[in-house]
């Protein structure tokens, strides 16, 4: 793999001991928890319009690049999913209580970060039409709603065990 970048392979010994350790260094998230946090803090009602456009209009602009290697790494690799795995449930419980307190908000966050992953496969990886060409202004139109119902709206009761 370094041979084939035109790297010694030593180098990637050196500094991250390994290639698991290079392929989890690559795998990290494109903002720190606390730097979402800042872009999404405001009026809760208004919460998942900010959610669809730092997704569609920031990170999956900006950050196209890293997020589609994480998705793609995350479906072939177990190891990459469960790094995945650990990152967005770390992030959901680092951010959505403090956005929407209350019962069950780190379910809330995940279930929109499944609902923006989803659009990014369709998007950017698949590029399903119309989706892939469709407006970002429009598509956060369609998607905020929806978010925000994640977000803030009522969830159904737990099924009660037997």
């Amino acid at each position: 793999m370094a041979a084939g970048a035109g790297v010694d392979p030593a180098l990637v010994v050196h500094f991250f001991g390994g290639k698991e350790e290079l392929f989890a260094a690559t795998l990290e998230l494109p903002y720190p928890p606390e730097e979402i946090h800042d872009m999404l803090a405001g009026d809760p009602a208004e919460l998942g319009r900010r959610v669809a456009t730092l997704y569609l209009k920031k990170l999956f602009r900006e950050k196209a690049a890293t997020v589609g290697s994480l998705l793609r790494s995350s479906v072939t690799n177990p190891r990459a999913a469960l790094m995945l795995r650990r990152t967005l449930e770390a992030t959901a419980r680092a951010i959505f209580p403090r956005l929407v307190p209350g019962a069950e908000a780190e379910l809330r966050g995940e279930l929109v970060a499944s609902h923006m992953m989803g659009l990014f496969l369709a998007r950017r990886i698949l590029a399903v039409e119309p989706i892939a060409s469709e407006d970002e202004d429009r598509l956060v139109e369609m998607v905020a709603p929806t978010l925000q119902r994640y977000l803030t709206g009522p969830l159904p009761q737990r099924a009660r065990r037997r």
